[in-house]
């Protein structure tokens, strides 16, 4: 008998412990497969869960932020003095918002040569060490892997130097790759590493290798991360997966000193049955005919929020658009910065106006 397949979870921007990672993941299946009616489910008698988690690293270099500034990252970035002083007058207002302290800097890391690199030499160990236990294990011991949001850059930049200078894309490609909440776009804007609209970090066509079998883009339309830059490539043999609903969380959890909505989240985007229901049907440890599908996503339906398209909505949507339609005609990294750190600004707003 085969063995359960191995998911390697790779978390988004702020901050995160391994066990809080896989419990996202844990609860947001364990939520999608109540509205299939079955409520004994349990994720790890069906997969098992491993972490790459890049957070400590990260949180120890947002404590050194200052001198990386004028460091690591002003050599990185080409940054001027001017535009440095700006970045810590911005960073300074964010005291006390934890959001967006985290995820400016998270990017801003990310940017930065020497710090993604540093984290990049991990990634390809622990992708690698897993391939290699794959291919060895006689039963077929599926492997894939599930990135959130930044480690959606991660992931990306990872498996492109691993298939292009390392291994075989089709004696070693990934069983299944889900690009959830994707902003690989945003991050090559600035690093201008391979694009991810042609690179080889898709699935296998009946022409060219791909890095895996099946490749799951996901997107919910409420994600203001998801309006920058959007990721729309189409997969060959998987699936671009646009989900338009988010949950209520007060109905949820009926607690209204919580935030609302969160169309970014990790468990949310799980929750839903047309993301959750498809992973768990593709691997095998669910049968779903479409009648069950339809039913779980009225089920679904009940739970999520209505009203949100309010003028305000619109308006910092507009401005996130905007952004997009600017930065295609900036070459000069100072302003590509400037654009990025107005990015995490409008979706601050966006946050205000959901309660997220």
């Amino acid at each position: 008998m085969a063995n359960k397949p191995v998911v390697l979870l790779i978390h988004g921007m702020g901050t995160h412990t391994d066990d809080s990672v896989k419990e996202e993941f844990k609860v947001g299946l364990k939520q999608c497969m109540e509205f299939f009616g079955q409520s004994n489910f349990d994720v790890n008698d069906a997969f098992t869960l491993k972490t790459f988690n890049y957070s400590e690293y990260w949180d120890n270099k947002r404590n050194e932020f200052a001198s990386h500034l004028k460091g690591d990252i002003k050599d990185s970035l080409s940054l001027t003095p001017s535009l440095i002083q700006k970045i810590l007058d911005i960073t300074a207002e964010f005291d006390g918002d934890d959001f967006l302290y985290t995820h400016v800097l998270d990017v801003l890391f990310y940017l930065t040569g020497a710090l993604r690199g540093h984290q990049l030499i991990k990634l390809h160990k622990a992708i690698g060490d897993e391939i290699e236990a794959s291919i060895n294990d006689l039963n077929g011991q599926r492997f894939i892997i599930v990135a959130h949001s930044l480690g959606t850059a991660f992931i990306h930049d990872c498996l492109t130097q691993l298939y292009t200078h390392r291994l075989d894309p089709i004696n070693f490609g990934l069983d299944q790759l889900w690009s959830v909440a994707t902003v690989s776009r945003l991050t090559q804007m600035v690093t201008r590493m391979d694009d991810p609209m042609s690179s080889i970090v898709t699935d296998h066509s009946s022409s060219e290798p791909g890095v895996c079998k099946e490749f799951y883009p996901v997107y919910n339309d409420f994600d203001p991360f998801c309006w920058f830059k959007r990721y729309t490539r189409i997969p060959n043999e998987g699936l671009l997966i646009n989900t338009k609903h988010v949950r209520d969380l007060h109905k949820v959890y009926q607690d209204n000193n919580s935030m609302r909505v969160n169309p970014h989240d990790l468990r949310e985007y799980f929750a839903d049955p047309e993301v959750g229901g498809r992973f768990l049907s593709t691997n095998g440890v669910v049968s779903i005919d479409l009648n069950d599908f339809r039913a779980a996503q009225a089920e679904y339906r009940k739970t999520t929020a209505t009203g949100l398209i309010t003028d305000s909505y619109k308006s910092i949507k507009s401005k996130l658009e905007e952004l997009d339609d600017i930065s295609g005609g900036v070459s000069g990294m100072k302003k590509k910065v400037e654009i990025l750190t107005e990015v995490y600004k409008v979706v601050d707003e966006m946050r205000d106006e959901f309660k997220i």
